[in-house]
Parts: C-alpha cells; sequence; structure tokens
C-alpha cells in the first residue's frame, strides 16, 4: 500500500517537472539580425527589413547585393527577393533573382556566386 501511495504522489511531481522544463525549451528565440556582418572580402548591412551586400577590397566596395530581409519565421533560414534594378546598375551586382540566407549558430551563411565561381560565405557580426 505504501508503494502505490508513492506513486501516486511521485507521477505528478515528475510530470510537473517534465512539462516545466520542456516548454521553455520549444520557444523559439528571436535574434536581432540588424548590424554590420563581414566575412573576409563581403560586408552586409542589414536592416529591419533589407540587406546590402558589398564586395570589399581595400578601400574598393562594390554592391554585390541588395534585397529584402524579412525576419526568419524559423531560426534557420530566410529568403531574400532581389532590387533587381540596384543590381542591374552594379558590375558586381548578382544576377540572382532571390538569395537564401541561413543561420547557423552566430553565422549568417549564403552562397555567392560570380564569373562560375561559387563561395559559402559565412557572415559574423561585427
Amino acid at each position: 500500500m505504501k508503494r502505490l501511495m508513492v506513486l501516486l504522489v511521485a507521477i505528478p511531481i515528475l510530470a510537473a517537472c517534465g512539462s516545466a522544463g520542456g516548454n521553455s525549451a520549444q520557444v523559439p528565440q528571436q535574434r536581432d539580425y540588424v548590424g554590420t556582418w563581414t566575412d573576409d572580402g563581403f560586408e552586409a548591412t542589414i536592416t529591419n527589413d533589407e540587406i546590402q551586400i558589398d564586395m570589399v577590397s581595400g578601400d574598393m566596395h562594390g554592391l554585390y547585393w541588395k534585397g529584402t530581409f524579412p525576419q526568419p519565421s524559423d531560426v534557420s533560414s530566410t529568403t531574400s527577393v532581389a532590387d533587381k534594378e540596384a543590381l542591374d546598375a552594379s558590375i558586381l551586382g548578382s544576377q540572382d533573382s532571390t538569395k537564401k540566407f541561413t543561420f547557423s549558430g552566430d553565422h549568417i551563411d549564403f552562397q555567392a556566386s560570380m564569373l562560375g565561381v561559387t563561395r559559402t560565405v559565412h557572415l559574423k557580426k561585427a
């Protein structure tokens, strides 16, 4: 009988402990992507709804990407729609109509292609 009573008391306590920790771990954290991000040869500026990426070398800055930057609905990626007018006016401008940005730890990653060569860029907040 004592075992049954201990079991009846322990089950609700264990269930409460499991549910309290489980709910807080499942709530996604909203990250702040606004600011300047860099990787070797690239500098990105992100506002609440736009991203601009320049290719940089010394004092030279050339527009590579400009487009929307929807705040991600999940924590893994977002898709930017190009500002085609701005990119068409840039000699270094991407020809892509959309660009996918993925979030991994403290990096924002994307594929940059130029002259048939593709590189994964790993932007880190400056």
